[in-house]
Parts: structure tokens; C-alpha cells; sequence
């Protein structure tokens, strides 16, 4: 399983890898604890 996964980001293209790591940053600023600090300020 591990190795299958490893295989499959090897294949993966850069645009991908980078449009993966933008959806996850944007879930993640979009949480709510972080919505709650930012309009407290």
C-alpha cells in the first residue's frame, strides 16, 4: 500500500503536486478557529 502511494507521487506533475498543496492551505486557513482569530482583531 505504502509503495503504491509512492508510486503514484512520483507520476504526479509539479502543476498537480501545487494545486494540491493551495487546496489544502486554503482548507486549512478557512478553519474556523482561524476565521475567529482574524475577525477579533
Amino acid at each position: 500500500m505504502f509503495e503504491q502511494i509512492l508510486d503514484q507521487i512520483q507520476t504526479m506533475s509539479p502543476a498537480l503536486i501545487l494545486t494540491l498543496g493551495i487546496a489544502i492551505g486554503l482548507q486549512h486557513a478557512f478553519e474556523p478557529d482561524h476565521v475567529a482569530a482574524i475577525s477579533t482583531q
